[in-house]
């Protein structure tokens, strides 16, 4: 039987995957920061009982749809649930980078975090995620400290039993000068290709600095079960 709802997320899934494999050549020779980029995702949620669990998100980004290496990135941790609507977490993470300056050369930029994050379902539809992240930075012009605080506001609506829309926007601030760092504003669709895999296709604005980029974003989420119980958290993506 015809469904508005289904073929409106058919639609939709298959323009944004026809627009990720097939780049428009022309903005061959165009500065890097003007092409639309991809940003791929793989986040586990692995339960080891009725409260604990162990968080997995690695991050590969990429310039000019895959063609040139930005940054890659791993995240690990462990989650404590409060309560069905609140979690908190810590962990640690790895990230290495290339400017966009220069994304061949060899002064590659590294950091290491380590973070704490909080995040609450409000409703069926409506999450926030709260993370204050202490960042040791590597790179060309010596090594740094700095710490952030970030927010995540997210809406995930069902299609059908397996698809859903999702739209979220996330602030960064540094806390030493009480900037405004970066915004990643995030609307795609996603379907669950089994009860504990989902896909998501979208696309994602990037401010960082004054400047703004463009990204197809992919990702794979799943749960495991380490211990009797899986632990159903709040959509935590990094």
């Amino acid at each position: 039987m015809w469904s508005l709802k289904s073929n409106s997320f058919q639609f939709i899934f298959i323009w944004l995957l026809i627009l990720l494999l097939n780049p428009d050549t022309t903005q061959a020779q165009e500065n890097l920061k003007n092409q639309v980029g991809t940003w791929f995702i793989v986040a586990g949620d692995n339960a080891l009982g009725d409260h604990w669990s162990i968080p997995i998100v690695g991050i590969w980004r990429q310039y000019n749809y895959a063609q040139e290496t930005e940054f890659g990135f791993l995240r690990t941790g462990l989650n404590y649930r409060l309560s069905k609507q609140w979690y908190v977490g810590t962990g640690v993470a790895f990230l290495d980078t290339h400017p966009f300056e220069h994304p061949n050369n060899l002064q590659e930029k590294s950091q290491f975090w380590w973070y704490q994050e909080a995040g609450v379902k409000h409703t069926s539809t409506f999450t926030q995620r709260f993370r204050v992240e202490n960042r040791w930075l590597n790179g060309p012009n010596g090594k740094s400290f700095r710490t952030r605080f970030r927010h995540r506001l997210q809406y995930k609506k069902p299609f059908t039993t397996t698809t859903y829309f999702k739209v979220s926007n996330e602030s960064f601030f540094e806390f030493k000068e009480l900037d405004f760092l970066q915004n990643r504003f995030f609307v795609g669709v996603g379907k669950a290709v089994h009860p504990n895999v989902c896909l998501e296709v979208g696309y994602l604005k990037n401010h960082v600095n004054g400047e703004n980029y463009d990204r197809i974003r992919v990702a794979i989420y799943f749960k495991t079960r380490i211990a009797k119980k899986t632990v159903d958290l709040v959509n935590n993506t990094p």
